[in-house]
């Protein structure tokens, strides 16, 4: 075994199977406005890892800079290179509703 190089350090620190699903919701819910002639969807979230009742405040107080966890920094960060790679707005949002979560809003 040899020492990682930072690439691969990060990409193991990384929770992997919270970033996909994250892509995932977001996925499907963009392809759902798309079909409905939409240019944007907002309020992408409530139920994903990132964005829900239970977990979401912890990513929602490192996305606001009142924590810090770089895993969790690094797990938004991916999911926002994946969209901006192609060629979407991506931005999170504070949920209005909790106050203490966000949702991603997309735009195309």
């Amino acid at each position: 075994m040899s020492f990682p190089n930072a690439t691969d350090a990060h990409n193991q620190a990384t929770d992997n199977i919270t970033v996909l699903s994250e892509i995932q919701a977001i996925e499907l819910a963009v392809l759902n406005s798309v079909q409905a002639g939409q240019l944007s969807n907002t309020g992408i979230g409530g139920t994903t890892t990132m964005t829900n009742n239970t977990t979401g405040p912890a990513y929602y107080s490192v996305w606001q800079g009142t924590t810090t966890n770089d895993s969790y920094a690094a797990n938004m960060q991916n999911v926002i290179n994946y969209f901006s790679g192609l060629g979407y707005g991506i931005k999170r949002v504070t949920n209005t509703v909790t106050g203490n979560t966000f949702l991603w809003y997309v735009t195309w």
